[in-house]
C-alpha cells in the first residue's frame, strides 16, 4: 500500500503487518482496539502484533492506553499521524487488510 511513498516507509517501514495494524487504527481512528482484536483483524500473531504497535507507538502514529491490567491502542492526533491517515486514504490500488464484514475498504471520491 505504501511501496512507493518514500515518507511512509521512513515511518513505518516495509512490514506488511505494520501496515495492516496503522491502516486498522486509521481507518477505525475514532476507537480505541484491544492486542487480540488488533492482531485477530490483521492476521498475525500476539507475538508479532505487539512488536509491530509498540514500533508506532515509538514513531508516534499510534497512542497506548492501560486501563488496569488492559492496554489499548489509537490512532495518534499529533500532526505526523493525520498526514499518515490523509496518505491511507489517498491510497486505492491495494486493500491492505484482510476484507471482514466489519472493515470497508476506502476509496477515492
Amino acid at each position: 500500500m505504501f511501496e512507493n511513498i518514500p515518507l511512509a516507509e521512513l515511518a513505518i517501514g516495509r512490514s506488511t503487518v505494520r501496515q495492516r495494524i496503522l491502516a486498522l487504527l486509521m481507518v477505525e481512528h475514532e476507537r480505541r482496539l484491544h492486542l487480540r482484536e488488533i492482531q485477530r483483524r490483521v492476521g498475525t500473531s500476539p507475538g508479532t502484533a505487539s512488536r509491530e504497535l509498540a514500533r508506532l507507538v515509538a514513531a508516534g502514529l499510534i497512542e497506548r492506553e492501560a486501563e488496569g491490567i488492559q492496554v489499548y491502542f489509537r490512532a495518534a492526533t499529533n500532526p505526523a499521524a493525520a498526514m499518515m491517515r490523509q496518505l491511507l486514504l489517498l491510497q486505492t490500488d491495494a486493500p491492505v487488510l484482510p476484507r471482514p464484514s466489519s472493515i470497508v475498504r476506502i476509496r477515492k471520491s
